[in-house]
């Protein structure tokens, strides 16, 4: 009989690491997320999308995303994160470590998080080195530029690991009970935290528990303590973004859709470039990122595409303007207007090296088209040392919601490391 518990909101890998070093605690780990049971295999391939945009039930996702959380947006757009493993399912394991600023400016500095790397690879998971790509260092200006071929987190096989099998293997092992429905509300009394649950249906019904661990993705959990602390308006950081393609001579063989390399510009460190082959892109998908249309064109496609690359450039969340608003029943958020940013991207373009460049492919996505995004609830303000809430006793977070600062290579690996030192501290 476990005598104590802990609940769960939210699949994804900041969960999926926060419960693997918790399961063999003799703990009842509660989990809950939404699932879907219908396919769909209608893909909307939208322009404005991530290259590895191509999941299952892609635009059922989508929709219900917004639906539950009762979004509207405003000049933004994300990918949302429904469904077990939420957006590890189209991560590409690509691990960036912060550097002692990025730590400093996200009250990170002093919890020796990379003392944690040891519990993240296991007998399926391994970091792993990058494979160098002299070709493409050749064309930098070496002052100028630094390639940065950043460590994976891959299973078996080399390929990224899949966070929504290793859920399905702790539920049917029944190592932890999973709850099928989407919160809506979080209300707090004497003891325990209830949650006003919906399941697939509609129907509603509370579910209490006096340990809280919110892990919903970044949007989902700030709307959630927006209800819980009575707030009206918060701040969401990103990282803006511009996109290029660029024709290579060098062709890339594999379909994997993970960036090869990143690049960083070192007299101006609130940029990074990230190098993605489109080998491994859908054909609509590839045709849509060149503006063409024609299924008659995939024998050629499959010929060209693996000398094709994305670039994708990322700025830090300084540079990002969004706000979440409570209006009536709904949520808002709205990318408001940065000055200056289409000059900042164009000013850092690769197009001045060894690239050829495709005309008219340049664009500046919307705020939020990234999945880098946080920052509505910052550690500095609102928890402790072990993102528990101020004033709400028990209830953790453990996503991108708690960063102060969200530097232009993502935040990944840290909110893991993060997820891994509470559940080693946490007190039940």
């Amino acid at each position: 009989m476990k005598d104590k518990s802990i609940t769960i909101i939210g699949s994804g890998i900041n969960a999926f690491f926060f419960i693997k070093n918790l399961v063999d605690n003799n703990i009842k780990i509660n989990l809950i997320d939404f699932t879907f049971s219908k396919k769909n295999n209608n893909k909307k391939f939208d322009n404005q999308s991530s290259p590895k945009i191509q999941i299952e039930n892609f635009d059922e996702n989508i929709d219900k995303f917004k639906e539950l959380n009762c979004l509207i947006y405003n000049n933004f757009n994300t990918q949302s994160g429904l469904a077990i493993g939420g957006l590890s399912n189209v991560w590409g394991g690509t691990i960036y470590k912060f550097t002692s600023d990025e730590l400093k400016k996200n009250n990170l500095h002093d919890l020796n998080l990379y003392s944690y790397i040891k519990y993240i690879t296991d007998e399926n998971l391994k970091i792993i080195e990058p494979e160098k790509k002299p070709f493409f260092e050749n064309l930098f200006n070496n002052n100028s530029y630094t390639v940065n071929y950043n460590e994976r987190l891959v299973s078996n096989f080399e390929v990224p690991f899949n966070v929504k099998e290793k859920f399905r293997e702790l539920i049917n092992k029944k190592k932890i009970n999973f709850i099928d429905g989407f919160v809506d509300r979080i209300n707090k009394n004497e003891k325990k935290y209830d949650l006003l649950i919906k399941d697939k249906n509609g129907k509603k019904f509370i579910f209490s528990d006096k340990n809280l661990v919110l892990a919903a993705g970044s949007i989902s959990t700030a709307r959630l303590l927006m209800n819980l602390l009575n707030k009206n308006t918060a701040k969401l950081l990103s990282t803006p973004l511009y996109r290029e393609v660029f024709f290579s001579t060098n062709r890339h063989k594999n379909n994997n859709l993970s960036a090869i390399f990143s690049i960083t510009n070192n007299n101006f460190k609130d940029i990074a470039s990230h190098i993605f082959p489109l080998n491994g892109l859908n054909n609509k998908f590839f045709l849509n990122y060149l503006k063409l249309k024609g299924n008659f064109l995939n024998p050629f496609i499959n010929f060209i595409k693996p000398n094709f690359y994305g670039v994708y450039h990322y700025l830090s969340s300084d540079y990002s303007n969004i706000t979440i608003e409570q209006k009536n029943e709904n949520i808002l958020i709205t990318g408001n207007k940065t000055e200056n940013i289409k000059q900042i991207f164009k000013r850092n373009s690769l197009n001045r090296y060894k690239f050829f460049k495709i005309p008219f492919t340049s664009k500046e996505l919307l705020q939020g088209n990234d999945n880098h995004i946080g920052g509505s609830f910052p550690l500095k303000n609102y928890f402790n040392k072990l993102n528990e809430l101020n004033n709400f006793k028990n209830l953790h977070v453990i996503d991108g919601t708690y960063l102060n600062y969200i530097p232009p290579l993502g935040y990944t690996l840290i909110t893991i490391l993060n997820a891994i030192r509470i559940a080693k501290n946490i007190s039940l």
